[in-house]
């Protein structure tokens, strides 16, 4: 498959090839604008997705995956050739190929898309920080990132391609600068970042739209740090027209404007694809209109056919069979009111424990009515936590419940008098300091856990 390039001018290190569009080469020079209207202004067409969180194939009902997205992309681009697509962030984690492939294959099958501009999620650092800089090699597209730097145990090393980049859509220079979440380090493993400096946002692009904004008529920043944060980065740092976001689920069927600045996001898993229309006088640089939508990736969506053929491929790879089905479910089941308690009580009965519990947002998914396979099991549980027992006072344990952030097995109030034995998983308790003498590792990977109870029992009833 062959794609227009968009990049112009890019602050490029290390390895990607930078390309200068040449008038003859491309019937237009930066300057000669396209998509002209009656008032003299132009339309820039920008496409979005973020957070597929490793999904490939459509889910029970039909949507999403990048298998459908793709397709939904092509026949958009073969309209609006001048568009430009950005990724913001969270390609991965979330499915059986992307665990059993530590991320790469999804990667492969991401770099089809052909972005132009990619701002890395929190996700795509769960597999350390030597797996990061694989996905870099592995993606055509350039990583932005404007508030990652090395630290001292890293030296010299490249965590991004540039803090921005300054892409051409319809002969409009649009300046993107990247960012990463800043609370990276606290969201995955603390190895996982080891050396890697999450910098704040709001300063980190603030110091940047001088120099962007002079060399283009479009500022767009593409982040993965939430809505929220992307409202008080409007808030905080003039001079940005556009958001485009990730890292929380929202789907924004009207981007949101704060201020003079508008807010994108496309929900999570593939299920839209973000579309921002800019419509702008290119005499002021001044943004007339701004309008987007989101186009569904849903059952009546026909897949692409070189990404179905990829997907298959790397899935044939694979020690599993991700649609093999091990189990049935007799009910639809939710992943923090059902699956989470049941899989605590996996914990408890597997080690003997007085209480075993589950970090919210450990369980990624829901269990739908009917057959569950692999695939399945992999999108609840895509992590490879590890069954842990550690030796807890009561008071100590009264205070990680009160914080919230915890799923028991049952109802549970601990005595305060006494020390208990609790069942939890190894990403909870690295965010806390255990003695080493009260903690003892399994080995035993929870979603193991999960896959010996379902083959064995047979159905799921919760």
């Amino acid at each position: 498959m062959t794609f227009l390039p968009h990049v112009i001018y890019c602050m490029l290190v290390n390895r990607k090839t930078i390309f200068i569009l040449v008038a003859v080469a491309f019937g237009a020079v930066a300057f000669h604008f396209r998509n002209v209207s009656s008032d003299g202004a132009v339309e820039v067409v920008i496409a979005h997705f973020n957070d597929l969180g490793g999904r490939i194939q459509a889910n029970k009902k039909g949507r999403g995956g990048i298998i459908r997205l793709a397709g939904v992309w092509r026949r958009f681009q073969s309209k609006h050739p001048d568009a430009v697509l950005l990724g913001a962030g969270d390609m991965i984690t979330g499915s059986a190929l992307c665990t059993l492939t530590h991320g790469e294959g999804v990667f492969r099958l991401v770099d089809m898309m052909g972005m132009d501009a990619f701002a890395p999620g929190n996700h795509e650092f769960d597999h350390g920080v030597k797996q990061y800089l694989k996905f870099m090699e592995i993606a055509h597209f350039p990583f932005v990132a404007a508030n990652l730097r090395p630290g001292k145990s890293l030296g010299k090393i490249t965590l991004a391609d540039a803090p921005y980049v300054i892409l051409d859509a319809a002969g409009v220079k649009i300046g993107v600068i990247g960012l990463a979440h800043p609370a990276t380090p606290f969201l995955t493993f603390r190895k996982n970042t080891r050396g890697v400096d999450f910098l704040k946002s709001a300063p980190s692009v603030r110091k940047l739209i001088s120099e962007v904004d002079n060399k283009a008529q479009l500022v767009v920043a593409l982040t993965h740090i939430g809505m929220n944060n992307d409202r008080k980065l409007a808030r905080r740092v003039r001079g940005i027209d556009i958001i485009i976001g990730g890292h929380s689920p929202e789907a924004t069927y009207r981007p949101v404007r704060v201020g003079k600045t508008w807010i994108a996001h496309a929900g999570d898993n593939g299920n839209f694809l973000g579309v921002v229309r800019v419509r702008l006088n290119p005499a002021t640089e001044k943004v007339v209109k701004v309008k987007g939508n989101l186009l569904p990736v849903g059952s009546r969506t026909p897949p692409d056919p070189d990404m179905a053929t990829a997907a298959a491929a790397e899935e044939e790879k694979l020690p599993i069979r991700p649609d093999e089905v091990i189990a049935e479910a007799l009910g639809h089941y939710d992943k923090n009111e059902d699956l989470a308690p049941w899989i605590a009580r996996l914990m408890k009965d597997y080690s003997g424990a007085d209480v075993a519990m589950v970090n919210i947002g450990g369980v990624r998914a829901d269990f739908e009515k009917g057959s569950i396979t692999y695939r399945d099991v992999f999108r609840v549980m895509p992590f490879d936590n590890q069954v842990v027992v550690i030796r807890i006072h009561g008071k100590e344990l009264a205070r990680w419940i009160r914080k919230g952030n915890l799923i028991t097995d049952r109802s549970f109030r601990p005595d305060r008098s006494r020390f208990y034995k609790v069942a939890t998983m190894d990403f909870v308790v690295s965010k806390r300091r255990i003695p080493e003498g009260d903690l003892r590792t399994t080995q035993l990977k929870v979603r193991d856990l999960m896959i010996q109870n379902l083959k064995r029992r047979g159905t799921l009833r919760l």
